[in-house]
């Protein structure tokens, strides 16, 4: 899934949903760095 959403976010980098879809991803990995990167970036 990550690899879909980050490919989502190439194409297009304001999409909300793949942005917190993504950092829910990292968090549930244990990769807490990431996560927050993403929830950053979150144009919401």
């Amino acid at each position: 899934a990550i690899v879909f959403y980050e490919l989502a976010l190439h194409f297009n980098p304001h999409c909300a949903e793949a942005c917190n879809n993504l950092g829910v991803i990292y968090k549930d990995r244990d990769n807490l760095d990431k996560a927050v990167e993403c929830y950053q970036a979150n144009p919401v």
